[in-house]
């Protein structure tokens, strides 16, 4: 789940969110837990909520655009 975790924090960063903005975004959401270190449900909740977050990433970048 961790390689998945940092996939999905890579996606943010291309689709234009600076690392450090994708981190603390990441931290608000966990805590000051590491990634290596979550649970397997907290690591889902994350997943879960990268997943939306870059569905709304993309939907805004897509709206930009037209």
């Amino acid at each position: 789940m961790v390689d998945e975790i940092y996939s999905l924090r890579d996606q943010m960063v291309h689709l234009g969110y600076a690392t450090r903005e994708v981190d603390a975004w990441i931290r608000h959401v966990m805590g000051d837990i590491p990634i290596e270190q979550l649970n397997d449900q907290d690591s889902i909740e994350l997943i879960d909520h990268l997943h939306s977050y870059i569905s709304f990433a993309r939907d805004k970048a897509i709206i930009n655009i037209k």
